[in-house]
């Protein structure tokens, strides 16, 4: 079976638009991390049709706190509908679908002991 120029063209250009939204993403929100890496992040959820729906769905807070630990290669994250066991692209997706961005981005970068230290005799 031989395909024709026309649809050979068609998935370049589906490619080419599938990659240029990886790469934005990955310029947005980085490459991804080693196993370990901890990230938290903000996102808001909902439908707003104007400024004044934003600025009530703002009001009504819809906006949620999740954290994501990397573990063999795949993304875990906190929340009930949050992706459980994604790829880093999968997770960006995830983390620009609906209305509003993620905001608050972070990546722990040290950890501090909590509670009492216990030493082994």
């Amino acid at each position: 079976m031989v395909m024709s120029k026309e649809a050979a063209e068609a998935i370049i250009a589906q490619a080419g638009e599938v990659l240029a939204r990886h790469k934005e993403r990955e310029k947005r929100y980085g490459p991804d991390s080693v196993d370990g890496t901890v990230i938290r992040f903000t996102k808001s959820w909902g439908s707003p049709q104007s400024p004044l729906a934003a600025t009530l769905a703002a009001l009504q807070d819809t906006t949620y706190s999740y954290a994501a630990v990397r573990v063999n290669g795949l993304w875990y994250t906190t929340g009930p509908k949050s992706p459980k066991g994604y790829r880093w692209e999968d997770l960006l997706a995830w983390m620009d679908s609906g209305d509003y961005p993620v905001t608050d981005l972070q990546r722990a970068m040290a950890w501090e002991p909590i509670g009492e230290r216990h030493e082994d005799s």
